[in-house]
Formats: C-alpha cells, sequence, structure tokens
C-alpha cells in the first residue's frame, strides 16, 4: 500500500514538472514571437524605396555587366508596388 502511495506521488511530481516545463515554453515562445514581431515593425517602418532600390542592385550587381535604361527611367525597379504604394500617383 505504501509503495502504490509513493508511486502515485512520484507521478504526480512528474506531472507537475511536465506542466510547469509546458508553460516556461509557452513563455518562451510569447516573448520570441513578441521580439520577433518588433523586429518586423522596425524592419517595415525602414524600408523606404532608396533602400529597396539599393538592396535590388546589390543582389544583382555581381551578375550585371551592362544595364540599359529607357530614356527618362529613374529607377531599376518600380519600388511603389513592393510598398504597396501602387494605386499612389507617381512624383
Amino acid at each position: 500500500m505504501e509503495t502504490e502511495r509513493q508511486i502515485l506521488a512520484q507521478r504526480e511530481n512528474q506531472a507537475q514538472q511536465q506542466v510547469a516545463q509546458a508553460k516556461r515554453n509557452a513563455d518562451s515562445a510569447v516573448v520570441n514571437a513578441t521580439g520577433q514581431a518588433d523586429t518586423n515593425r522596425r524592419l517595415a517602418e525602414s524600408l523606404s524605396p532608396n533602400v529597396i532600390q539599393w538592396q535590388y542592385v546589390q543582389k544583382i550587381s555581381d551578375k550585371v555587366q551592362v544595364m540599359l535604361l529607357p530614356s527618362g527611367q529613374q529607377f531599376l525597379l518600380d519600388t511603389r508596388g513592393i510598398l504597396g504604394e501602387a494605386t499612389k500617383p507617381a512624383p
């Protein structure tokens, strides 16, 4: 009878430990998600047509030797659409 009580107490202890570990994991996931959301917000706020243009040129620059643009074309890439500004009139 005593052995059964010890086994039951041990199992209850293990269950409590599992619950505590699950709570720590959940808390950690919330902290990570909050940090990632903050990082994403800051990144989105920092984007501008010039930054996107620069990143675009950096990605293709090692592969492109010569690039021809139509007369009067100021940009290699229309960043208004990327930034969600496609419906705004061009300056």
